[in-house]
């Protein structure tokens, strides 16, 4: 239907509008259910390592950060910075509410669509945006008399803008997180930080983010849990991608990762604050783990780089929409520790150093646009099956479907939302096209191929459009 608009005079751009009820993946989501063995995420073992509650800030020098002098007229801890926080909404928990830094006034529901963009706890991820919250601004020391637990986020004196756009941090329509960004772009934020993701990437979703970084704003998501990909927005080349470590600094085990990650950062039992509707106290710190924490961390350390050299000082040296390059290229040449034997291929050049990122001197142009690596459908397909051999998928896909290379190229879109949504169907993809001798065979037995496609995966035909679906008949 969207191809259909498309061709109609005065359309610029139709896309399906899709919505899938859902939280956090569950490998059963992800993968077959013959593959999944473990929950998607939760704290699960939490490493002796993690057990000091500010160990995610000293794994990434943020104290040392706090104690540089920034130049001429910036400012420490993250000082008049506002970041935009799309996610489940805010709670009036001490760790972030008490000093007012929540600007509940700018924010707005985009769930409910109205101006409170209150947590109401009743379902989904309950409080998480309050979790992420903390790690990005959680002022310092405790905010609650006779407490011997709290947090301190990466940029205690940064403000926030609480937008709600779900229940969950996963997305398969991203309608209100493409207003909610506009909206923290028109209401001033200098940073939004996106602890969500979901597997497909909308042009719509994109142009709101080349807005709001063409309005001076730096954009960050979570690199995703569970998938096999890194998720959407992280994986749009002008959005800040952050995977998860442990505090050993090893992968956390159900980060996502791939060529799309820029940094990574502690994301496995990071201390948070944590609300709940429990009595006596609903409002408690424990140690939570996703890429939303990885993310919400480099956020706090985007405020504190921003304020350290002064938005408007930056601005003038390099124009506003350039800003959010000039951040992503130092972060990812200067910002990190790299340690000895770290993935640079798919977790990113090493782990956030806030103090290198603050001292790194500020490049005297800004770097050019980044550009996504390739446009080319068939390339687009690929990044959703990574253990395929590339050269081989081309020709399992076009004996999975029975079509040729040109209607595979017009259909890619919605081969793309097949392989993401029907974890069989990408695994059976996947291994047939495996580069090793089985992978060959499978190339010439094509209908055998087909046909066990259509087995494994009844559903399929049904839900193809007819084009694809007569395809896959057959003849």
């Amino acid at each position: 239907m969207a191809r259909e608009l498309e061709k109609q005079k005065g359309v610029r751009s139709a896309e399906p509008a899709m919505i899938l009820p859902g939280a956090d993946p569950s490998p059963v989501q992800v993968v077959s259910k013959k593959s999944a063995t473990a929950k998607s995420s939760g704290d699960g073992k939490h490493a002796p390592c993690s057990q000091p509650i500010d160990w995610s800030l000293a794994l990434t020098k943020v104290p040392e950060a706090w104690r540089l002098e920034p130049p001429g007229n910036g400012k420490k801890l993250g000082e008049g910075i506002v970041i935009g926080h799309p996610d489940t909404g805010y709670t009036r928990h001490p760790e972030i509410f008490a000093t007012g830094q929540v600007l509940a006034a700018q924010g707005y529901d985009f769930e409910d669509d109205d101006a409170n963009s209150t947590d109401p706890l009743k379902k989904g991820q309950k409080g998480h945006g309050t979790s992420t919250a903390s790690v990005i601004m959680s002022p310092q020391g405790p905010q609650k008399a006779g407490k011997n637990l709290w947090i301190e986020g990466v940029a205690p004196a940064a403000e926030l803008i609480p937008l709600r756009v779900s229940t969950s941090v996963v997305h398969l329509s991203f309608r209100k997180v493409a207003k909610a960004i506009r909206h923290a772009a028109d209401e001033g934020c200098h940073v939004i930080s996106m602890s969500l993701g979901g597997p497909i990437g909308y042009k719509y979703l994109r142009r709101a983010i080349d807005e709001a970084i063409g309005k001076g704003v730096v954009v960050l998501a979570a690199a995703g849990n569970v998938w096999p990909f890194v998720v959407y927005p992280a994986r749009f080349p002008q959005v800040v991608a952050v995977a998860a470590c442990d505090c050993r600094r090893k992968k956390w085990s159900k980060s996502a990762s791939g060529e799309d990650v820029d940094i990574t950062a502690p994301g496995h039992s990071v201390w948070v604050a944590r609300a709940s509707k429990k009595k006596p106290d609903p409002a408690t710190v424990g140690r939570g783990s996703g890429t939303s924490y990885a993310v919400a961390t480099t956020a706090g350390a985007c405020a504190l780089w921003i304020a350290f050299h002064g938005h408007r000082n930056l601005v003038n040296k390099y124009g506003a929409s350039r800003i959010a390059a000039v951040f992503q290229n130092l972060l990812k040449t200067k910002g990190v520790t790299t340690p000895s034997g770290w993935d640079t291929e798919n977790m990113g050049t090493g782990i956030l150093d806030a103090e290198k990122l603050l001292g790194a001197k500020l490049p005297a142009n800004a770097p050019k646009r980044l550009k996504p690596k390739s446009t080319r459908p068939l390339a687009e397909i690929a990044a959703y099956v990574p253990g395929a051999d590339r050269k081989a998928l081309p020709s399992v896909l076009r004996e999975v479907f029975g079509v040729s290379g040109a209607a595979l190229r017009r259909a890619s879109d919605e081969i793309v939302f097949h392989l993401v949504t029907n974890p069989a169907l990408r695994e059976t993809v996947e291994k047939a096209a495996r580069p090793h001798p089985k992978a060959a065979a499978a190339k010439k037995t094509g209908t055998s191929l087909r046909k066990r496609v259509q087995r494994e995966n009844p559903r399929l035909r049904r839900n193809l459009s007819p084009s694809l679906r007569k395809n896959l008949q057959g003849k």
